[in-house]
């Protein structure tokens, strides 16, 4: 009996011991698993914060593209007007024209009119180049935005 103690005794260290060593084992077992786990969720926070910066930037972009889009409309209005007005004129150029043709005597008032309303023509027709100008730039910066 008493050589079978200490072979017992041996047999229950060798037992603890490889419990240990399975203990330890599943302990880095389970660290691993908590880093990866660790790992994954940060991985998933970027994502969902990488979907909320691309959401605000579509957001930015799309109130970009309403507000040139409503720049242009205002645009678009702006030039009709100004083609109106240079329509307007020309008549009003012509039918000054034809009284100055018809007065002939008169023609000093009536050059001074002309001249007058060739400069305001003049004008008008500057302004709508200028417009179609600032259009066709605010038709490529909304065609920009679109393909953004």
């Amino acid at each position: 009996q008493l050589a079978s103690r200490p072979q017992a005794d041996e047999e229950r260290a060798v037992a603890e011991a490889a419990l240990a060593a399975r203990e330890e084992l599943l302990r880095t077992e389970v660290r691993d698993f908590e880093m990866q786990l660790a790992a994954e969720r940060a991985e998933r926070d970027l994502g969902s914060q990488k979907q909320l910066a691309l959401e605000r930037q579509t957001e930015d972009l799309e109130g970009q593209l309403l507000a040139h889009t409503r720049d242009r409309g205002e645009l678009e209005r702006r030039f009709n007007e100004l083609e109106r007005e240079l329509s307007r004129s020309r008549s009003e150029e012509q039918r000054l024209q034809q009284e100055v043709a018809v007065l002939g005597g008169d023609t000093e008032q009536s050059t001074a009119a002309l001249g007058e309303e060739q400069r305001r023509r003049e004008a008008a027709e500057g302004l709508a180049r200028d417009l179609e100008v600032e259009l066709a730039q605010e038709r490529r910066s909304a065609g920009e935005l679109r393909s953004q």
